[in-house]
């Protein structure tokens, strides 16, 4: 749940970029962690600064197999629309 006047939840703001971020720099060896613009720049730095950990984490656990399942796809990117683009 959200807190009242917020537009997105953390795990849509956050947790989901650092995945399709993690993901696209384990496989492909590149990719930009993309929060929500809702997101502070000292939270994003905070992230950014953690991301070299998490994706030698997931390196570590990804099978070759399912590397190349993933680099036969196009890059993970998460789109923001929030309720308030609809009114």
């Amino acid at each position: 749940a959200t807190r009242r006047g917020r537009p997105l939840p953390d795990s849509f703001a956050k947790t989901v970029p650092i995945w399709c971020c993690c993901v696209n720099r384990a496989v492909r060896g590149e990719g930009a962690l993309r929060c929500a613009p809702t997101v502070s720049p000292a939270e994003v730095a905070a992230i950014e600064a953690r991301l070299d950990g998490m994706v030698a984490a997931l390196r570590a656990h990804l099978s070759e197999a399912d590397a190349a399942v993933l680099r036969a796809r196009p890059p993970l990117r998460c789109v923001w629309l929030a309720r308030d683009a609809f009114r």
